[in-house]
């Protein structure tokens, strides 16, 4: 019996296959987990529709599926009952040894490919049996696709046994441990090296005297409730939004193959969470037209529903521009990857106390932040990412200007 993957709802055509619950040959039980997948970081897990031995399972950990590609089968009849409990053609770690480079099959054997990329090889009019595959056990993946779509493929090569390889048979303190590269922790991988072979990354930091918005902070907090009090985000993602309206080319994306830049009429602001399974972006849509008390409850909600993985699809998508607050974990500086095809992000260091030059060239104490702006060069310059940095510090060390502004 065939069984398809179904639509799991919010529209959503494909997704990845983070883990099964049984191997071929085991049994699924009917309404008991059968595999997990991840959609948008959203995990979700999809229950066995019948109670049989699993036959042949189609698409494995890491792979792409699209809704009505049939998945696994499933032993019936006759089948059901001999179908023999057998081990897996192949161990963890001699799977993974193949995604470091491509591999060459033996012989004339078949390619290793899913359905998808079999698909995307007809539409990219590109021969996959002239590919090396650089998934598990010399797997065609969608990315060796592209490369050989683009003219980048490497040729095909044959990797020796684990243990002959130099430096990859055991590390400092014993046998390596190898484990897929699947789900969140895949998905942040891919996002990042698009971003990074795409866009043109520069990053300009600046450092700010942070006294008057610790002191605004501190006594609004002393007149609102607790569930009601303010961190430092929202007041950033405000001023950030101010300032998006006089360089509103930092609020923009390029579009490659029309050759324009695109500016974008609303502010949603995606906000950098970060989480055991990797880092999710929640986004603050329309933040231009929130008060700061708003911005502030919305934030608390997406962060906690990020760290929950209860966030919708809409809740995840659509920024215009970033926010990554690596400060409160403990990172000074730092040149964070723009959320491609974004133009800009903007990054947040710690608020501590330093000792700063104050007036009559006076060394006092005082509270300060650090912040970098990392942007696309293709887009813009280094003179407009300065000045936006400089007229986002100017607006947050005046808490009246900052009041009035927001």
């Amino acid at each position: 019996m065939e069984w398809r993957f179904p639509d799991v709802g919010e529209g959503l055509h494909e997704a990845q296959i983070v883990k099964w619950y049984q191997s071929e040959g085991e049994e699924a039980v009917q309404d008991q987990p059968l595999l997990d997948v991840e959609t948008d970081k959203a995990v979700v897990t999809i229950p066995a529709p019948t109670t049989a031995p699993i036959e042949k399972i189609l698409f494995h950990e890491g792979d792409t599926v699209r809704v009505g590609e049939v998945v696994v089968t499933f032993a019936t009849g006759a089948a059901h009952e001999a179908a023999p409990m057998r081990e897996q053609e192949a161990s963890l770690p001699e799977e993974m040894d193949s995604v470091l480079r491509p591999v060459a099959r033996q012989g004339k054997g078949p390619v290793l490919a899913t359905p998808s990329v079999r698909r995307l090889a007809r539409e990219r009019g590109v021969d996959i049996s002239g590919i090396g595959g650089t998934g598990a056990g010399g797997r065609v993946m969608a990315e060796d696709v592209e490369k050989a779509a683009a003219g980048e493929a490497t040729s095909l090569v044959t990797l020796p046994p684990a243990g002959q390889r130099a430096g990859l048979a055991s590390g400092p303190a014993g046998d390596l441990e190898r484990r897929p590269l699947v789900g969140i922790r895949k998905r942040i991988a891919d996002n990042m090296a698009r971003s990074w072979a795409h866009a043109v990354q520069v990053t300009v930091f600046e450092e700010m005297n942070a006294t008057n918005l610790v002191a605004l902070r501190s006594e609004l907090n002393t007149r609102v409730a607790e569930e009601d009090r303010f961190t430092f985000l929202p007041f950033i993602a405000k001023a950030t939004s101010k300032m998006l309206s006089r360089f509103p080319d930092l609020n923009s994306a390029l579009d490659e193959e029309a050759s324009e830049i695109v500016t974008y009429g609303r502010h949603n602001i995606g906000v950098a969470v970060d989480d055991p399974e990797g880092l999710t972006v929640p986004v603050l849509h329309d933040i231009d037209r929130l008060s700061i008390k708003e911005a502030s409850r919305e934030l608390k909600r997406l962060i906690q529903g990020a760290r929950d993985h209860s966030l919708s699809r809409e809740e995840l998508t659509g920024s215009t521009f970033t926010i990554t607050n690596y400060g409160t974990i403990g990172g000074v500086y730092a040149t964070p990857i723009i959320n491609y095809p974004e133009v800009g992000i903007l990054g947040l260091g710690p608020v501590r106390r330093r000792p700063v030059v104050g007036e009559n060239d006076q060394i006092v104490a005082a509270d300060t932040l650090t912040l970098s702006l990392t942007f696309d060069h293709r887009v813009i310059d280094g003179g407009y990412a300065s000045r936006f940095l400089t007229g986002l510090i100017q607006l947050l060390s005046d808490p009246f200007l900052l009041m009035v502004e927001l």
